[in-house]
């Protein structure tokens, strides 16, 4: 992965919820064959819960 892909799954990551008025947690990939799996958490959720 480069860093400018990084940057864009990171970026993919912020933004509005499928549940209306909530903002995403993240976004999860998945490779179709099932063999590989990340999450990219989204920043403001990260801030946003920073003190758990």
């Amino acid at each position: 992965m480069t860093s400018s892909s990084c940057r864009r799954g990171l970026a993919y990551a912020e933004g509005p919820s499928l549940i209306p008025g909530t903002s995403r947690e993240g976004v999860v990939f998945k490779r179709l064959d099932g063999a590989l799996s990340f999450k990219a958490i989204s920043n403001s959720y990260l801030l946003k819960h920073s003190d758990r």
